[in-house]
């Protein structure tokens, strides 16, 4: 289980996550707050992730446990992974995006976000291979076909009339 600190401008805010976030049996919510001068050097105690919502991460907090920043400005990637923070959603992310980040972070992975990604994506991952783009034929249609009924190879070659081997391939 994840040990998940909140801390966001506000404090109803603040429980607003935690609500959306107590739902999920992965996270146990240890800390819930909102953002003070006080906690300038010190980040919350006993957490796995800090979800911080709406403030910035203090410089202190390098040290701490890693951060899924949630923020209604546009984070470069360059912001990302430096420090504390680990990950950077927009304000509006949903809830599935917000645990997926937090599951992340945990695991010691930083996330980015498809527009935080942009062209640093390899060109070899924006398109398939040409290999992959060539159509089936009608035989490996049905063979496909066959799989996804649940015919195991060698039912496929008895029913085709074909080697079980040329099933497989």
């Amino acid at each position: 289980m994840t040990r998940v600190a909140i801390v966001a401008d506000t404090f109803t805010r603040a429980r607003a996550i935690r609500d959306l976030l107590s739902e999920d049996d992965r996270f146990d919510i240890v800390d819930v707050r909102a953002w003070s001068p006080t906690l300038r050097d010190r980040p919350p105690a006993m957490a796995d992730v800090v979800v911080a919502a709406f403030i910035s991460a203090p410089e202190g907090w390098v040290e701490g446990p890693p951060i899924v920043a949630l923020s209604p400005e546009r984070i470069d990637a360059e912001a990302i992974g430096g420090g504390a923070v680990r990950a950077a959603l927009p304000g509006d992310a949903t809830p599935a995006e917000l645990a997926a980040a937090i599951v992340a972070v945990a695991a010691g992975l930083i996330v980015l976000t498809r527009e935080q990604a942009g062209n640093r994506l390899p060109a070899s991952h924006a398109s398939p291979p040409a290999a992959w783009q060539e159509p089936l034929t009608a035989r490996e249609h049905q063979v496909l076909r066959m799989m996804a009924d649940g015919f195991a190879n060698k039912e496929i070659a008895a029913r085709l009339h074909m080697s079980e081997h040329t099933a497989k391939f």
